[in-house]
């Protein structure tokens, strides 16, 4: 994304011909070239497409979203300056951390900022949230202030000429290879909650047409599975049948599969996936909102029921550290300097990155393989026009597909999906572990 001036100053070269040839070069000696042409370079007209052709939004659906929002915000926020007694800049961390800590009294339980004061961030006011009512009054505020400001309002203002969102994406939106979206930023839209449904709802089939949303169904745990060969989480994926949050729960809580109850498989899910991003005790504890003993017991749990992916995980901070980077089941390097530094925090994120890199970054390049092979199949097909990709949001391709071919367009997409590691051979090795896309089908974002 970066503009051509600035590339010749970067690269010190006097034209694009010259520039073009360097960075080859350079590509070429870090071992990326094949990343470059073989995923990079296919997906670019793609991108382009998804741009011009948009995702059709129901504008008076969200005008009337926005005014609900607007009326709900009026009176969390007169319930708020009634409860403090006064008004005052609700998102002044400085004035509300006076109507908080000093006015009212509460913050026992805060930490404090690098400034010293007491912190105001969400997950500080979720530990006191039982200490006074305004305190869950100013979460909600928040909540629907972020709806307002980031999604609805940007939504609206984007639409506004032909009722579509044309969003432009990134590829080089994230270190790991991961996509970013801008005008507007679509990779955050809320999928949880009466809220995520609500607004997704918001985007809609075009006449004659259906939404068709393809999902990676745990893609990054299956990822992690083939790459760390991890002889328990292979199970689970090669037998199927089973859950895997489930599977993983009933190995660290030594109970029968139908014997794990909600907060056992919360807490593996939360493990699952905190792990592979470094995840310590500490943010167990928050994360979970359980003691420290409890988090620790989780952890020590998990890592004895998961031994081989431990070992990898360990593994590959310790050969990062000896050649620099980490690298993806497609080649795809991610340089980590964090890990040299001589401050301890910032090399323990080192560290993080170092754990996650090939596991998100091989999940990138295989979505974005996906959309070239779907992409190609559909112009095989002769379907352009009938079958039109829309957005890519993380592990999901959403498309927008005539009615008569939805069903054929799934089966189309999910087999695509599937066989990318069958069809493009990773560079290293691996173990099998099947991937598995789950198409649903619907006349709006919120129904599937």
């Amino acid at each position: 994304d970066a503009e051509l001036d600035r590339i010749i100053y970067l690269t010190k070269k006097s034209d694009p011909k010259e520039c073009l040839e360097y960075l080859q070069k350079e590509l070429e000696k870090e071992g990326l070239l094949e990343v470059y042409e073989n995923i990079e370079l296919p997906l670019l007209p793609i991108l382009k497409r998804m741009k011009e052709t948009g995702i059709e939004v129901d504008r008076e659906a969200l005008q009337k979203l926005l005014s609900r929002y607007n009326a709900e915000l009026e009176k969390i926020i007169a319930e708020i300056y009634k409860l403090a007694d006064q008004e005052f800049n609700l998102n002044s961390p400085k004035q509300l951390g006076e109507i908080l800590y000093e006015k009212l009294g509460l913050g026992t339980k805060i930490k404090k900022t690098k400034g010293g004061k007491l912190s105001t961030r969400a997950e500080m006011l979720e530990t006191i949230v039982d200490e006074h009512e305004i305190v869950p009054l100013i979460l909600k505020y928040r909540e629907k202030e972020k709806m307002v400001n980031t999604y609805l309002e940007p939504l609206l203002v984007h639409s506004q000429f032909d009722s579509h969102i044309h969003s432009t994406f990134i590829q080089t939106g994230a270190a790991t290879g991961r996509f970013a979206s801008k005008n507007p930023g679509m990779q955050n839209i809320p999928v949880r909650g009466d809220e995520g449904v609500e607004l997704r709802s918001c985007f809609v089939a075009g006449e004659s047409k259906r939404l068709l949303s393809a999902d990676y169904s745990q893609i990054e745990v299956r990822i992690a599975a083939m790459l760390s060969g991890d002889e328990y989480l292979v199970k689970i994926f090669n037998e199927g049948g089973t859950d895997v949050h489930t599977a993983v729960a009933s190995r660290m809580f030594q109970v029968e599969p139908r014997d794990v109850t909600k907060d056992m498989r919360r807490a593996a899910k939360a493990m699952n996936f905190g792990i592979l991003y470094g995840m310590g005790v500490n943010s167990i504890k928050e994360d979970l909102g359980v003691e420290r003993k409890e988090a620790q017991a989780f952890y020590d749990s998990y890592t004895r029921t998961m031994a081989g992916l431990m070992k990898y995980l360990h593994d590959t901070v310790k050969k990062a550290k000896d050649i620099g980077y980490t690298e993806t089941l497609y080649g795809r390097r991610r340089n980590i300097k964090e890990l040299f530094s001589p401050i301890p925090y910032i090399r323990a994120q080192g560290e993080r990155i170092a754990f996650n890199a090939p596991i998100q970054g091989s999940n990138a390049d295989i979505i974005k393989l996906a959309m070239i092979d779907v992409d190609s199949e559909i112009e095989k097909r002769g379907w352009r026009g009938k079958v039109e990709m829309l957005l890519q949001i993380h592990d999901e391709l959403l498309f927008e597909v005539d009615e008569d071919l939805a069903t054929e367009a799934s089966h189309m997409i999910e087999s695509v999906m599937e066989s990318i590691l069958t069809t493009h051979p990773a560079k290293i090795s691996y173990t099998d572990v099947p991937i598995v896309a789950e198409p649903e089908v619907g006349n709006n974002w919120g129904e599937i």
